[in-house]
């Protein structure tokens, strides 16, 4: 997919910036915080509560605030 910033993309210019998948997902969460509301549904919510149960420490906690704000 062109323009594509997520997926194995997004691994893979954030495993070459040095940040490895704890970045990534920081990152992850910081989008979906910043999401309108309308978008946080569906597909992209279920998404991240997929992501979310996958992470441990902060990145864990990052996307659980996102995802109860």
């Amino acid at each position: 997919m062109r323009g594509r910033v997520g997926g194995i993309r997004g691994h893979a210019v954030q495993d070459r910036a040095g940040l490895g998948f704890r970045g990534l997902a920081g990152d992850q969460a910081e989008a979906f915080a910043e999401l309108p509301d309308s978008y946080r549904t569906g597909l992209v919510r279920s998404r991240a509560t997929a992501l979310h149960r996958q992470l441990s420490g902060r990145p864990r906690d990052q996307l659980g605030q996102a995802l109860t704000a």
